[in-house]
């Protein structure tokens, strides 16, 4: 027995209508389907057993995209005789496919459905124009890469042009509307965690090697938006601690409205809400606590927001830490965990200007750690963990390392979840086996 639990949240990537209607319709359809063995007439076994297997699958599918569990269950006996079956199944890559099969007079007929599901909460996801962060001197070094999944929604059109000499780790990469065109030189890893790095692209990639696989991209995701009652509820919360700010608000530096201590450490909890921009003062070395910056108008983080016990152990924690491709890189990837997990919010641009000050980058310099979510772009001028979102594009300025974290969601705070949610595609139906 395979069993799939949505999270509450759960998004969807095309419009589905009203889906207390499409559930109501579908159960209806499946309960006429079943009615219609009984019936006499020209009409054969293969057609009913396809109305049955068509009609369960439709009502399967609006739970599904309801966010109900679903549990796979096999032989089932219809009433008029024969069997029905519903098959549950993960890929481990995002893919989910929903299956029926119904047998009645010796006939049986398949229908089935794959999904692209895809988790906010361990993506980079840039919403648009984004093939420039190939460009110039970006991602052209050994120690440059991104572990974990991508989506680029790229303008139609457009070409991605990986440099020769960085690596693309574990994936999967998910590029809509544009291709990809990469040097021989770029390298595609696949660790413990997959068995193969996987592209899904709908455009003809090139200079990708024998042992990469291509899946047509099929479904496209669309992140959420920031809702004015999203908005209102972080004001409320926010108010209610005492921690709504109006103008330009600086945090972290001296007479900051959350001065950093003597080590640098911000410590924040809750929601600290801006209506204008925030700004995380340079004297900020990493942070402590759970806690939600929001501002409105776009937020500069001048500091480095890493979880303090890393920065004081020196970069290196073991057992707490986890390292990825020690042959490219002997880098040790700091990581939210109990009691440290930062998240910016805004509608406008979300700019991180700290690095270590080579004038080449280093991608071992992490300047965050935490959950990032804008409507528009994020800048950054050295190396990134965690959930990065953006509904515009991505900038790096110098080479440097995007990773993901594959257990984050369960340190976001409950309030900015839906932001960070699984967002859910529907593809093709198919039917036969």
């Amino acid at each position: 027995m395979k069993q799939f639990n949505d999270d509450k949240g759960y998004a969807l990537a095309a419009a589905l209508g009203a889906i207390a209607l499409v559930t109501i319709i579908a159960m209806t359809s499946y309960a006429l389907a079943q009615r219609s063995v009984d019936q006499a007439g020209t009409e054969s076994f293969s057609n009913r057993a396809y109305q049955v297997a068509a009609s369960a699958l439709e009502y399967e599918t609006s739970r599904f995209e309801n966010g109900a569990t679903l549990v796979s269950a096999n032989g089932q006996t219809l009433p008029q005789g024969g069997t029905f079956d519903f098959t549950f199944t993960t890929s481990g890559e995002g893919r989910v496919m929903l299956k029926c099969t119904a047998t009645l007079g010796g006939k049986t007929e398949s229908v089935s459905v794959e999904y692209l599901s895809l988790d906010l909460a361990d993506t980079v996801y840039s919403g648009s124009g984004s093939a420039g962060m190939f460009g110039g001197s970006y991602f052209n070094s050994p120690d440059s890469m991104i572990i974990g999944p991508l989506y680029l929604k790229l303008n139609t059109g457009e070409t991605i042009n990986p440099n020769s000499s960085m690596s693309f780790i574990d994936g999967p990469l998910y590029i809509e509307n544009g291709s990809i065109s990469a040097k021989g030189g770029v390298s595609w890893i696949h660790t413990s965690k997959v068995s193969s790095y996987n592209v899904y692209t709908d455009n003809d990639p090139s200079g990708l090697p024998t042992g990469v696989n291509v899946y047509p991209l099929g479904a496209k995701i669309t992140a959420p938006t920031i809702t004015d009652a999203f908005e209102t509820s972080l004001k409320s919360l926010a108010q209610a601690a005492g921690q709504y700010y109006e103008g330009t608000t600086h945090i972290g530096g001296t007479g900051a409205k959350f001065p950093a201590d003597s080590n640098g450490v911000l410590n924040a909890s809750g929601t600290i809400f801006v209506k204008g921009r925030a700004i995380v003062d340079a004297a900020v070395t990493g942070y402590k606590g759970q806690f939600t910056i929001y501002a409105t108008d776009g937020i500069t983080v001048n500091g480095r927001l890493l979880p303090a016990d890393f920065v004081s152990s020196g970069g290196t924690q073991s057992g707490t830490y986890d390292s990825y491709y020690q042959s490219e890189s002997a880098v040790t990837l700091p990581q939210v965990h109990d009691g440290y997990c930062a998240t910016l919010i805004s509608r406008g641009p979300i700019n991180s200007t700290w690095s270590a000050g080579n004038s080449n980058g280093s991608s071992e310099d992490f300047a965050f750690c935490g959950a990032m979510f804008t409507g528009s772009s994020i800048v950054f001028q050295s190396s990134l963990r965690g959930s990065i979102i953006a509904g515009g594009s991505l900038g790096p300025g110098k080479k440097i390392i995007l990773a993901t974290q594959n257990n984050l969601r369960q340190y976001l705070p409950d309030a900015v979840k839906e932001l960070f949610t699984r967002v859910l595609a529907r593809e093709n139906w198919v039917r036969g086996n």
